[in-house]
């Protein structure tokens, strides 16, 4: 009988011990998922996004740079609203306006 207490006192000391560390566990889950959720997903979307507005600017400064040297200083114009029909001459090319004077120059086809 003495055996069997003994038995039951380390069954119940290890089941006691599971049953704490599976909660401990638990909430070291709950800090790591929330603090993810939380710190990390915000900073890797600021960081993408970070990314994205560079490949904009360096393709914003070569436009430019085409354009000066399509142009000679010459800035690209979007063709849009009534600029449309100006800019627009049957082929689907764009046209450059001048920044020096103001005229609209053939851009090359893309």
């Amino acid at each position: 009988m003495y055996r069997r207490r003994q038995v039951q006192r380390v069954v119940s000391t290890v089941s006691d011990v599971g049953r704490s560390l599976f909660k401990l566990g638990g909430a070291v889950a709950w800090v790591v998922a929330t603090s993810v959720l939380v710190v990390v997903i915000p900073l890797g979307i600021e960081l993408e996004y970070d990314q994205q507005a560079a490949a904009w600017e360096a393709e914003a400064l070569a436009q430019q740079q085409q354009a000066k040297q399509v142009g000679g200083g010459a800035l690209r114009r979007p063709a849009t609203g009534a600029g449309r029909a100006a800019a627009h001459h049957g082929d689907g090319g764009q046209r450059l306006l001048c920044v020096n004077a103001p005229q609209l120059l053939d851009a090359p086809a893309a």
